[in-house]
């Protein structure tokens, strides 16, 4: 991955994102990035979602940052007020058939200017995502 960036022209901001956004239960890699992921619950319709973010070298000049479902689901008010910010596009669930419950996740491209100016405002709505999970899997076990 720290090869990627590099090549990709996003290395600074790929090493600051990436440390700046580990606010989750278990971190995994993937083939293009990582994810972070806090909790799974099961929405009305029997579909299990994920609470968590992820970061990935999308292209060159470019991190992409996904917020899925059930975080943006479990922080609705400051999820929209970070898009008044920063521009997110939604798009349906890779992994899951969407549902009422779980239609999109929603995601942002952003350059190094960009996550600077952004920043603080994704990394205050992941802590509140994180926040969010421990009061909403309080005296429950872990998914």
């Amino acid at each position: 991955m720290n090869r990627k960036a590099i090549e990709h022209g996003v290395a600074d901001t790929w090493h600051d994102a990436k440390q700046a956004l580990d606010y989750s239960a278990r971190t995994y890699y993937t083939k293009s990035g990582i994810t972070f992921l806090q909790r799974t619950i099961t929405v009305p319709e029997d579909v299990r979602v994920r609470g968590s973010h992820s970061l990935t070298i999308d292209r060159p000049g470019k991190i992409r940052i996904t917020s899925y479902p059930a975080a943006v689901g479990l922080c609705r008010e400051e999820f929209e007020k970070l898009k008044e910010a920063i521009p997110f596009e939604a798009e349906k669930p890779p992994n899951a058939p969407p549902t009422s419950g779980a239609p999109k996740q929603w995601f942002c491209r952003l350059d190094g200017a960009s996550w600077k100016t952004g920043r603080a405002r994704l990394i205050d709505f992941v802590r509140a995502v994180e926040g969010a999970w421990r009061e909403h899997s309080h005296d429950k076990p872990a998914h």
